[in-house]
């Protein structure tokens, strides 16, 4: 089968989620993706929960399994002189290295774009950092909760009339470092394009606090054009909005003219068609109590899936916020292909999710579960460079690999 970064090889040099997941999404297309891992701990992600089955153990976290799907585990400690040696090696003949260190740690391991251009100069060096590789924050730490907020989006959240008087909140998990590996490897793609025409490489910097203000461009926007600091109290639903049901909760948007006589009907309130006062969106929103009051009186004992469907049917803009379950078993998602299954040596068999996006010609290919720790020292360091095996020993007893 042929795959769309066939030949194409990636060194990631990263923990957790963002530069991983970046790394990832190139792998899944057919790129060969080594980790470069320090030795005996490993990314930080293997020792995050929760694990296959609640068993702690480096292979069995579902955040590394998922986040490091085809690829090639190798230990090394890059913060010693024979270290960088071997990873100036690794990446002579590297097409893109993903890194999240510092520009303070990168400079004193002598792996800046500056020096490692020297080595390849085609390489495409991907920076992702939480401020990026410039200003006055460059070599600030931030936790993922950290940096999402620097983003404005947990600002913002939850909005609603209902949670108003709550303290603001971040995204569930690490959804913003996903953001950012997908941003990341976008702007490496980009980058190879670019090195197919000019023949070579250079450094890409993608900051984690930019590439989350992008979420919320247009609403960022407001204040330098209009002197508007947008909250959630301006955000929130002008009436309507999130009601909770028997079976969980719905979101129903029925803010149109024609949406909104089509609910009256829907939940018995033939008057709220004819009434002046509830005749535009306006006059609704005057009213969003006594509305919102009923909806939720309404809606409490009765099934969100069923309303859902039936009022799909009717054309009525409602939601049903589906659990992990119902999103696992969804028809669509099964005829689609979107879980992928991949046989991990340590556990068997496991169901993961793939990408959103299908290729008729080139699509993406698992054919790696998660490695573990060191997993390919030999086949990358021995085979690949041509490091002796006696050699190899010495490295490992050294603490190098």
């Amino acid at each position: 089968m042929q795959k769309a970064l066939e030949g194409v090889r990636v060194v990631e040099v990263a923990d957790l989620v963002a530069g991983p997941f970046c790394a990832r999404l190139l792998g899944d297309f057919g790129a060969d993706v080594t980790k470069i891992e320090p030795p005996n701990v490993g990314d930080s992600a293997r020792s995050r929960g929760p694990f296959y089955h609640d068993v702690p153990h480096p292979d069995r976290s579902a955040l590394f399994m998922y986040v490091n799907t085809n690829k090639r585990s190798v230990t090394l400690d890059i913060a010693s002189a024979q270290g960088r040696e071997i990873f100036r090696r690794l990446i002579a003949d590297a097409d893109i290295l993903v890194t999240d260190r510092s520009p303070r740690e990168t400079s004193a391991l002598g792996l800046t774009y500056r020096h490692l251009k020297k080595v390849n100069p085609r390489l495409i060096a991907v920076a992702v950092t939480p401020f990026g590789l410039t200003g006055p924050r460059k070599d600030y730490k931030a936790h993922p909760m950290n940096v999402y907020h620097a983003g404005g989006d947990g600002y913002l959240l939850q909005s609603g009339e209902a949670y108003l008087s709550r303290p603001p909140i971040k995204a569930a998990g690490m959804a913003g470092e996903y953001q950012v590996g997908w941003n990341a490897a976008t702007a490496a793609l980009i980058a190879l394009f670019a090195r197919n025409f000019s023949g070579v490489g250079q450094q890409v910097d993608v900051s984690k606090q930019e590439a989350l203000m992008g979420l919320n461009r247009m609403i960022l926007g407001r204040y330098p054009n209009e002197g508007v600091v947008e909250q959630r109290a301006s955000r929130h639903y002008d009436f309507l909005g999130i009601f909770p049901c028997r079976d969980g909760y719905m979101i129903i948007m029925a803010f149109d003219d024609h949406h909104w006589r089509t609910l009256a009907d829907l939940v018995g309130r033939p008057d709220w068609k004819t009434d002046p006062e509830y005749a535009s969106r306006a006059a609704r929103t005057r009213h969003r109590k006594d509305i919102n009051a009923y909806m939720t009186e309404w809606l409490k004992d009765r099934n969100g899936l069923e309303l859902y469907h039936a009022w799909q049917k009717a054309h009525c803009p409602v939601g049903w916020f589906a659990s992990p379950k119902d999103v696992v078993q969804s028809q669509q998602l099964r005829e689609r292909n979107f879980f992928t299954t991949l046989d991990h040596p340590g556990i068997g068999p496991l169901v993961m999710p793939s990408v959103p996006y299908q290729f008729s010609g080139t699509p993406a290919v698992y054919e790696r579960s998660a490695p573990s720790l060191g997993q390919d020292n030999e086949a990358v360091l021995c085979q690949h460079l041509g490091i002796p095996r006696d050699e190899m020993t010495q490295l490992r007893e050294a603490g190098i690999i």
